[in-house]
Parts: structure tokens; C-alpha cells; sequence
């Protein structure tokens, strides 16, 4: 029973850290789906945020024209992204949050890049 137990806990670990791992990669082919490039920009802006340690990765979402339209910070977790807010002193006015993600909207379509980031086909929305 102990071992059945440990094993059904081992593979709910497991899957739970599978899906953690995906929510930049299903927002990276949301995003390309849409005519979007999404690129690692850490080099361009690794003084943000103070360099915590918590922050993983900067991607910078490109339009068709190459125009840096968001920003997207990935933070190791949720909850280090819940603690990095915390000690900042609360949300960050013009942010998009989404688990472990965080959006900055440059420029273009506003509309169009939330839904994206979410998981959503702007074109079913934006079309009604």
C-alpha cells in the first residue's frame, strides 16, 4: 500500500512539473501561430528587475516588421513570481500575468497580445 502510495505521488510530481515547464513554451507557438517571433533577449535587459535570482528568462515578442511589441519575463515559479510582486510592493501597472509569466506590452495591439498570452485565437473574438 506504502509503495503504491509513494508511487502515485511520485507521478502526480512529476506530471505537475511537466505542465509547470509548458506555459512558456504553449505561449511561445501561441504567439508564432499569429505571426508573432518570440526570441530570449536576456543580454538587452539584464539589469531588469535587479537580476533576481528567481527571474529565469526575458523574451522579446517581435511583430512581422521585427518591432519589439511585449516583453515576457519568465520566473522560476508562481510563487517566485508571487514573492518577486510581493517585495516590489504590489502589481505592476500595464502587466499581464500568466502562472509563472509576466507580459509588458510595448507597442501594437494591445488586444490582440492579451489574448494570445492567454491562450485564445484573437480572430474568434476580435471577428464577432
Amino acid at each position: 500500500m506504502r509503495k503504491k502510495l509513494l508511487f502515485f505521488i511520485s507521478i502526480l510530481f512529476l506530471l505537475f512539473s511537466l505542465l509547470a515547464c509548458s506555459t512558456m513554451n504553449q505561449v511561445e507557438k501561441d504567439f508564432n501561430k499569429y505571426g508573432y517571433e518570440v526570441k530570449i533577449i536576456n543580454d538587452d535587459y539584464n539589469d531588469d528587475f535587479n537580476a533576481t535570482e528567481a527571474l529565469e528568462n526575458i523574451y522579446g515578442v517581435y511583430d512581422s516588421k521585427d518591432l519589439l511589441v511585449a516583453r515576457l519575463y519568465e520566473f522560476s515559479s508562481s510563487g517566485a513570481l508571487d514573492k518577486f510582486i510581493e517585495d516590489a510592493g504590489g502589481e505592476f501597472p500595464g502587466t499581464l500575468r500568466n502562472k509563472e509569466l509576466l507580459m509588458f506590452s510595448e507597442v501594437g495591439d494591445y488586444a490582440v497580445l492579451t489574448l494570445i498570452f492567454f491562450g485564445h485565437d484573437p480572430n474568434e473574438f476580435l471577428n464577432r
